[in-house]
């Protein structure tokens, strides 16, 4: 959030905010679990509350951190990112009375409303971001058909993530799921053209690997950008 100047222009320069997110990592027991375990591909079914979304204003070890999602217990995030003019937070939650799923979810940077949730349904939506248009694209592990979910062929699972967009102002009533893949595709960010870069599992007979794509906001053009390409890393 750009403050136009202030006192702690030695700090951030023009910086009056800054959003951030605390996960938990320290169970009930004692134990620590950062992502359930090393065979998880993508870390959004590791619930383990008592994290939040939260601004330190200023972005100063002495500022004022106030929470967003204070008015819900057990909470866990999945994900974080600022609108374009840096008044709204859009973020990915779970929280003790829910369904028991990742839902994206809207709020004013300032905290002067109370948290909207966007998505439902009995699956998980995690790691959103702002797009151009008007939308929010997020990984989602909603099957793509109503046949069901699809084996994924690396990891044997019943679950395969894919991106899909809302709308911001009418969330799930205008949702759209982009190709799937047969297995996971994770990470999206915002490339500087405004279309959207992700990662993605590539299985094509003796092929194994994972590339970054880039697609438009409205799920056409994917295409590769960059990948092992017989180079022995992902």
């Amino acid at each position: 959030c750009d403050s136009g100047g202030g006192s702690n222009d030695g700090v951030l320069p023009g910086v009056k905010a800054m959003i951030l997110v605390k996960r938990a990592f320290e169970t009930e027991s004692g134990d620590h679990n950062v992502a359930d375990g090393a065979n998880q591909v993508i870390d959004y079914l590791r619930y383990v509350p008592g994290g939040g979304v939260y601004v330190l204003e200023p972005p100063t070890p002495s500022g004022t951190l106030r929470s967003l999602t204070d008015e819900f217990e057990g909470v866990d995030t999945a994900g974080v990112d600022v609108s374009f003019d840096a008044s709204e937070v859009v973020f990915s939650m779970r929280h003790s009375g829910d369904d028991g799923r990742y839902h994206v979810y809207v709020a004013k940077a300032d905290g002067s409303d109370t948290p909207r949730q966007l998505t439902m349904g009995p699956y998980d939506d995690v790691r959103p971001m702002y797009v151009p248009g008007g939308r929010i694209a997020f990984v989602t592990n909603q099957p793509y058909t109503a046949m069901g979910t699809r084996a994924d062929e690396y990891n044997h699972s019943r679950v395969v993530t894919q991106i899909a967009t809302i709308s911001r102002s009418s969330g799930d009533a205008d949702r759209h799921v982009c190709s799937q893949n047969l297995s996971h595709s994770a990470d999206p960010f915002l490339m500087s053209d405004g279309s959207i870069g992700f990662s993605r599992w590539e299985h094509l007979g003796p092929i194994n690997d994972l590339k970054l794509f880039r697609m438009n906001p409205d799920c056409t053009q994917m295409t590769a950008l960059a990948g092992q390409h017989d180079k022995p890393f992902n």
